[in-house]
This record gives structure tokens, C-alpha cells and sequence, in this order.
């Protein structure tokens, strides 16, 4: 099954992508779904997805309070991040880290956690010398894993997972930090599709 929205192929009868987390739609592109459809239409057909009469999604977190709001991109990527981050002198990396936290925050309002933002990121990093920056991607992989049942997806890397790729990195010749970027931005895609289906 070929995944209308990043062209990779599926094994038959998969809900999901396993590369970008799009709905595997027969016959019509989740992209265009997503899009057009009414602010108001919820997702049919899967449990997971299905919110209760209190109009919580079911998973056990909290009321959204954001339902109902913008749809949250899917479209950031280890490439954009990279080239983006090289041709702004590193200035893009400020936007990402504090896009991503915003979006995070939306995503999972209710579960009972909040996602520091970028100035407190920066200013703990500094003071701890770099260490609390590899505690708040811990921190956001595993809030991520942690809330993707609340949508109706699947998030298997979390906060160890990307926490030991960054720091083989420096063993890797820094390759170990792109996987951990890798998998931080696909699995927030992944989180996001499920959370935009549900708006």
C-alpha cells in the first residue's frame, strides 16, 4: 500500500505510514483530507480515535482545550532542518526548537505536563552547560510517545532512545545526533497527523 501523502510503501491493511504517519486513505490523498475537510469532522472507524461523550480524547488525558484550532504541520524534516539551519547560520534552529515546543504544548494540552519554551531552553542550557538541552529532548520524545495513543498512533522511540543516539553521536562522528533528529521530528509528525485528524 503506497502512502498518497510521502510516496512510501506500506505492507497491506496498515492504518498508518510507517514513515511520515499519514492515514493510509484508499483512494484519496490525506494531505487533501486534512485540508479541506470541515473543522468540525472528527475521525470514524478506530477506537483510539473516537472521543468520549465529554468530548475527550479517548487515551485518558484531559480535555484539549485547543480543539477545534489550526491544523499543526506535518511537514518539518531532518533535510529542511539541516539546509534551513546551514543557510540561516543557525538561526533557524532557534525558530525550530520554539515551533515545536509551542506545537507540542497544543498537541498534548490536558495531559498534565508543559513543554519549556525556547528562552527557558536556552537559559537552563547555558547555566547547565549544555545538559538540561539534552533533558528537554528527553523530556519532549517521551511527552510525544507518551500521548500518541490519545490520537490514535503509535510513537515507539522515547526519550531514552533520542537521548542515546545524541550522545553517541559524539561517538559516531556526529551521525548518532542526526538519527536522534530523525526520529524527534518524524515521531512529532506522526503525533501531529493523529492530532490534526481529530480537529
Amino acid at each position: 500500500m503506497k502512502c498518497s501523502y510521502c510516496g512510501s510503501e506500506n505492507p497491506d491493511g496498515s492504518a498508518f505510514c510507517k514513515n511520515c504517519g499519514a492515514p493510509l486513505n484508499s483512494g484519496q490523498s490525506s494531505h487533501t483530507s486534512m485540508e479541506n475537510r470541515p473543522k468540525s469532522d472528527t475521525t470514524q472507524g478506530s477506537a483510539s480515535n473516537v472521543t468520549n461523550g465529554s468530548g475527550n480524547a479517548s487515551g485518558g488525558a484531559g480535555a484539549n482545550n485547543y480543539r477545534g484550532h489550526a491544523i499543526i504541520t506535518t511537514k518539518r524534516g531532518m533535510i529542511k532542518f539541516v539546509v534551513f539551519s546551514i543557510i540561516t547560520l543557525g538561526i533557524y534552529n532557534l525558530y525550530f526548537y520554539y515551533a515545536m515546543a509551542r506545537d507540542l504544548n497544543i498537541i498534548c494540552d490536558g495531559d498534565g505536563n508543559k513543554t519549556a519554551g525556547l528562552i527557558k531552553m536556552l537559559l537552563l542550557s547555558f547555566i547547565t552547560l549544555g545538559i538540561y538541552y539534552f533533558y528537554w529532548c528527553y523530556k519532549f520524545a517521551n511527552r510525544v510517545r507518551d500521548n500518541a495513543p490519545r490520537y490514535g498512533v503509535t510513537v515507539y522511540q522515547g526519550g531514552g532512545t533520542i537521548l542515546l543516539w545524541m550522545l553517541l553521536g559524539s561517538l559516531l562522528c556526529g551521525i548518532g545526533y542526526f538519527v536522534s533528529m530523525h526520529y524527534f521530528i518524524r515521531n512529532f509528525n506522526t503525533l501531529a497527523m493523529g492530532y490534526n485528524l481529530q480537529q
